[in-house]
């Protein structure tokens, strides 16, 4: 789940830009009710939506099997979201303004949840790109791969038997290993830049041109929003493109709908 804050943004002092997956990791970590909740899966489809207005001069032309791997590549977290909406509209919130982060009236953003939990959500999300295409699933299993952690032994394991489906998938797939990377960078792109969206951080950040979890030396990307317009300094996406979600707020209204929905548009 994605945690999106609904208070009053917080002034602060301007301060160069920093990087995406550290503001985003940031707001994540740091979310406070009210807020708004946006499944993993709504995320992954504001990411193909980005994929699918992608200019050619960022990462060349995005065949439909990989705008489609970015558009479901969170598809294995849907259960866990799910059973965590279910669990936050059956519990009463708290009366106490000093509510411990474990407690079962708070959400858990993606980035809180046990690791078994995340390991078996990108396996599940891996196991249905397999049933797209083998570039698709290929895509997807380099992308969580290059957010597992090297030191945790869990995510070691993972690694290892992902690279092995993925020398499969090549061989069968006849896949090259160049547009496998630049298509893997796509996703990672898209992924972050959503996040950030998602995240409803108004704080000017800075993009890799790669995939985040991939070193580069490269310049990046800076990327600034005021209100609903989202600004890149060079154009990856199509001027003009609109996007929106839908989350829910919580805690859940007693009366009424608790959808809302977000929107963006790029300049």
């Amino acid at each position: 789940m994605i945690l999106r804050s609904l208070g009053k943004p917080i002034d602060r002092p301007k301060k160069p830009a920093e990087s995406a997956w550290t503001i985003v990791e940031q707001a994540q970590l740091r979310a406070e009710p009210p807020l708004l909740l946006i499944p993993q899966p709504s995320h992954a489809v504001l990411a193909g939506e980005l994929a699918d207005a992608m200019l050619p001069a960022a990462f060349g032309d995005l065949p439909a099997t990989v705008r489609q791997a970015i558009r479901m590549h969170d598809t294995g977290w849907g259960l866990l979201d799910a059973e965590q909406i279910q669990r936050l509209r059956s519990v009463a919130a708290p009366t106490s303004k000093v509510v411990r982060r474990d407690h079962p009236s708070l959400p858990v953003s993606f980035l809180s949840v046990p690791p078994a939990d995340s390991l078996a959500a990108w396996k599940a999300s891996i196991d249905a790109m397999e049933k797209i295409a083998p570039e698709a699933a290929c895509i997807v299993s380099s992308h969580f791969s290059l957010l597992a952690t090297a030191q945790d032994r869990p995510h070691i394991a993972f690694r290892r038997k992902e690279e092995s489906r993925r020398a499969g998938l090549i061989k069968r797939g006849q896949l090259d290993a160049a547009n496998l990377e630049r298509w893997t960078d796509a996703l990672g792109f898209c992924d972050l830049l959503s996040l950030y969206m998602c995240c409803g951080v108004v704080d000017t950040v800075l993009m890799p041109r790669v995939h985040p979890a991939r070193k580069s030396s490269a310049p990046s990307i800076e990327v600034a929003t005021t209100g609903e317009t989202i600004q890149l300094s060079e154009s990856f996406i199509t001027p003009g493109a609109r996007f929106e979600i839908h989350g829910l707020h919580c805690p859940f209204p007693e009366g009424g709908s608790a959808a809302q929905k977000v929107s963006w548009s790029f300049r």
